[in-house]
């Protein structure tokens, strides 16, 4: 609309069609900016695992060759000793040159076990923002000019003479538009890790083995002893027999030897007296007394000869 020469804006704004038809083309662009930056950030994505499984392909790679590394080296180590007590005695001769030492050469791999690290979880997190604004400021402003002149000239022949008058105006309107847009695109990644230690299992002990006496006990039938004859009479005692066999190394009766007998709680009676005979047994008789009604208990016994120790438990 113009009024005076001068463009006056719509009474809505100066929007109209045209500014609906401007957000659109700024919507389009603002979309069309994200899809051109969206690919940036899956390269991200895509670098910051490639990035993980490499560093977890160097941990292992670093691991085997550590592990190698131990393999390769070399120690003396005595995995088994052999101890030959004597038959007689039970116990170990001093000096013993029976004493065996088993040695192998066994890798430091064995004893040292290196530390393997994994990524325990991985966490990325992005954030992206894309924006973008139109922005359109207008000027216009008038000139107004005006101009007169006047002047004369004639013969003065009596009284009579020529005049000219003359009047000259000028008007201008200047109109300016400024347009400006602008987009712009931001974002930021985020990343949380962890690297731990793996779960891994060591290398078993070796076991010691030991050579020597053999210690075997049998238990026989318990026997009730009541203050009287009568089958209600009150319990007074309760006892049983253990026969201990004790044999060589070789696996020959081991006869006169004299195992000590250790049964807290119980009076022990050697039967026959307290060493073995020929054939490497020693009997002996275990008691439990009661002052008053009471229920079977179980009793540790402990049989002993010498370093050899052989543990069973007697219910009386």
């Amino acid at each position: 609309m113009t009024a005076g020469g001068v463009d006056l804006p719509d009474a809505e704004g100066g929007g109209g069609a045209d500014g609906g038809l401007e957000a659109m083309d700024v919507a389009t662009d603002v979309a069309g900016k994200l899809d051109s930056i969206a690919p940036t950030f899956g390269e991200i994505l895509k670098s910051v695992g490639t990035g993980v499984a490499a560093a977890q392909r160097a941990l292992d790679a670093s691991v085997v060759a550590t592990a190698r590394r131990l393999a390769d080296t070399k120690i003396d180590v005595v995995t088994d000793v052999i101890q030959r007590i004597n038959d007689d005695t039970g116990l170990p001769e001093a000096p013993n040159p029976d004493t065996d030492l088993v040695k192998q050469q066994l890798s430091v791999l064995n004893f040292v076990t290196p530390t393997v690290h994994e990524w325990k979880y991985v966490a990325l997190s992005m954030d992206l923002t894309v924006a973008g604004f139109n922005e359109k400021t207008g000027m216009s402003f008038n000139s107004f000019s005006m101009r007169a002149g006047q002047g004369s000239a004639g013969a003065y022949l009596g009284f009579v003479g020529v005049g000219s008058t003359s009047l000259n105006s000028d008007f201008s309107t200047v109109r300016a538009t400024i347009e400006r847009e602008s987009e712009w695109a931001e974002g930021q990644v985020q990343l949380d890790s962890l690297l731990a230690p793996r779960r891994t299992t060591k290398f078993p002990v070796p076991a010691s083995v030991e050579v020597g006496p053999q210690i075997f006990v049998t238990q026989g039938r318990t026997t009730d002893v009541r203050d009287g004859t009568r089958a209600n009479a009150p319990l007074v005692e309760r006892q049983v027999e253990v026969t201990i066999t004790i044999l060589k190394a070789n696996g020959e009766a081991n006869g006169g030897r004299n195992p000590v007998i250790e049964a807290p709680g119980l009076l022990r009676e050697a039967m026959a007296g307290g060493a073995t005979n020929a054939r490497g047994k020693v009997v002996y008789r275990l008691r439990r007394f009661y002052g008053r009604p009471a229920p079977f208990a179980s009793f540790p016994v402990t049989v002993r000869l010498g370093a050899i120790v052989r543990r069973f438990a007697v219910d009386l």
